[in-house]
């Protein structure tokens, strides 16, 4: 089991059985929720920690990262474009070729990424 624990520097630790891994906020992409569980992707790797998204979100830099969609969080850094899609939501791609898709509900979000 995996559970997320904060730590100075703006680290995330993962646990998992006697393994640590730790990866600086800038490199993580994107997480999304599954269940009771969230996925935090960071490069090629994703880790899984035991919680809500809204946990994981107060761990993260509100500079850095942006909810845009109920199940998903970015890192805008790694944003490469976002598309106008249909009924009023948008692509988000990311600079891996990940594609998200941002709730049209996000408008606070959208207007601070500079979207009409």
């Amino acid at each position: 089991m995996l559970r997320a624990e904060p730590s100075p520097g703006g680290l995330t630790e993962a646990f998992c059985s006697a393994r640590i891994s730790q990866a600086a906020s800038h490199s993580q992409e994107w997480a999304h929720c599954i269940g009771s569980y969230v996925r935090l992707h960071v490069g090629q790797r994703a880790h899984e920690f035991r919680g809500t998204l809204t946990e994981i979100q107060g761990r993260l830099c509100p500079a850095d990262f942006l909810r845009i969609h109920r199940s998903t969080i970015v890192n805008i850094e790694r944003i490469k474009e976002i598309q106008t899609w249909f009924h009023g939501y948008h692509r988000v791609l990311l600079e891996d070729g990940t594609e998200l898709r941002m709730s049209r509900y996000q408008n606070e979000i959208a207007k601070r990424l500079g979207l009409p």
